[in-house]
């Protein structure tokens, strides 16, 4: 049975699920975009998630976990959200912000000198 737990990315502040038996390795990091220290877990080949727990609460969990007790976590609660905001809504935002999209520019068009075309 996979041991997955419930963290909070640093940089947005959102609940994510982790499977623990793939963890690799996890140390303390400096986040730069967030100005605070945060757990970078190391997930295998070059994937990880930087969260805001300590390498102590992750290691309470999984040994939580190995000894049948399971992470008490509320839900709703977690992942409401803004008051008035639709599901949907914040769920399109999530998505159209996390998506790659490279940026083309496009160049300004001149006009190719003639003259200089065909010289031997």
């Amino acid at each position: 049975m996979a041991s997955i737990v419930k963290l909070t990315y640093t940089n947005n502040g959102k609940a994510t699920l982790v499977n623990l038996d793939q963890m690799t390795s996890a140390f303390r990091i400096f986040e730069k975009t967030t100005r605070k220290y945060a757990t970078r877990v190391n997930l295998g080949a070059e994937q990880y998630v930087i969260v805001d727990e300590e390498l102590q609460e992750i290691q309470k969990l999984s040994q939580q976990m190995v000894e049948g007790e399971y992470q008490d976590t509320d839900w709703v609660q977690i992942d409401s959200g803004v008051e008035n905001e639709d599901f949907v809504d914040r769920l399109e935002q999530d998505y159209q912000r996390n998506t790659y999209r490279p940026q083309y520019q496009q160049r300004e068009y001149r006009p190719r000198n003639s003259y200089h075309n065909n010289r031997y």
